[in-house]
C-alpha cells in the first residue's frame, strides 16, 4: 500500500466513524473502526467519561456514550466541517447539532486521530464545552463570566 493509499484509507476510517457510528447510531462498526487498546486523551480539564467507564475497553465506553448521548439529545447530527489526512494522522473539525429539551444546541469540535492498520490507536479530541453549556443554560454567557473574573 502506498503512503498516499494509506492516508485515503485513514480518512476513510475516520468519515466511517463518524457517519456510521455517531450520525447513525450503529454500535456494530465501533471495533471495526476503533482499536482494542485504543487510547483516548481529552483536551480539557476532565474527561468526557462517566465515572466507571475509564477501566472499560474503547468500544464498550463509546457504546455507553452513545446510549448517554441517544437519551439525553435528539436529532443529533455531526457535520464534518474539514477533514485530512498526513501519515498516520487525521483531523477532523466539525460541528454537532441537535436538541436538547426542545431547544436547539450547535457544538464545535476538533479531533485527530492516529491509525494503525487502519484503525484509530490514539485521539485528541477538543469540544466547546463552555457553549455547549451556555446554550443548556447551566453557565452564564461569556460577557457575564468575564465580568464576575474581573476582566473587563
Amino acid at each position: 500500500m502506498t503512503a498516499g493509499d494509506e492516508v485515503t484509507r485513514n480518512e476513510e476510517t475516520v468519515r466511517r466513524f463518524i457517519e456510521e457510528v455517531g450520525n447513525n447510531h450503529n454500535p456494530d462498526v465501533i471495533e471495526e473502526v476503533i482499536a482494542p487498546t485504543s487510547v483516548e486523551h481529552p483536551m480539557s480539564y476532565s474527561s468526557h467519561l462517566l465515572p466507571g467507564e475509564e477501566s472499560m475497553s474503547p468500544g464498550e465506553a463509546m457504546r455507553i456514550h452513545l446510549a448517554f448521548m441517544e437519551r439525553n439529545y435528539t436529532n443529533l447530527h455531526t457535520a464534518i466541517d474539514r477533514l485530512f489526512g498526513a501519515g498516520d494522522m487525521v483531523t477532523v473539525v466539525g460541528t454537532d447539532t441537535g436538541m436538547r429539551g426542545g431547544k436547539p444546541i450547535t457544538v464545535k469540535w476538533i479531533s485527530v486521530a492516529r491509525l494503525e492498520d487502519g484503525k484509530i490507536v490514539e485521539s485528541w479530541d477538543l469540544l466547546d464545552r463552555l457553549g455547549l453549556y451556555q446554550q443548556l443554560g447551566v453557565v452564564p454567557e461569556t460577557p457575564v463570566l468575564a465580568e464576575q473574573a474581573g476582566l473587563k
